[in-house]
């Protein structure tokens, strides 16, 4: 799961593993409990994960963590782990980058 790739830039460079990135949700989720929405995995390991949860206030949180690469929507340059928050009626409310996986080492954007 920690080969090379093809970056979008043309060099080669390390794909986060799924523990390393299972590290990073478990810093946000902070003891809470989640269920698995997706995880997508190809030929160089986990492409994407998607977890929900709730925080303190009964809100609903998403947690995802996208590759860098090409997908069907896009280029993704940077691999991160994103948090998105909800209202009790389900109307997104904030969101943004928790972990950014640059040089690669994570660094946390929180």
């Amino acid at each position: 799961m920690n080969e090379k790739i093809t970056a979008v830039e043309g060099h080669g460079e390390r794909i986060p593993s799924e523990r390393e990135v299972a590290v990073r949700f478990e810093k946000i989720l902070d003891g809470r409990e989640f269920s698995e929405l997706q995880k997508v995995e190809d030929e160089g390991g986990l492409y994407v994960w998607d977890i929900q949860t709730i925080d303190d206030d009964g809100d609903r949180v998403d947690i995802c963590y996208k590759r860098a690469g090409e997908s069907a929507t896009g280029v993704i340059e940077i691999s991160t782990i994103q948090q998105a928050l909800y209202t009790s009626d389900g109307i997104p409310c904030g969101a943004g980058t928790q972990f950014a996986y640059i040089d690669g080492r994570w660094k946390e954007t929180i």
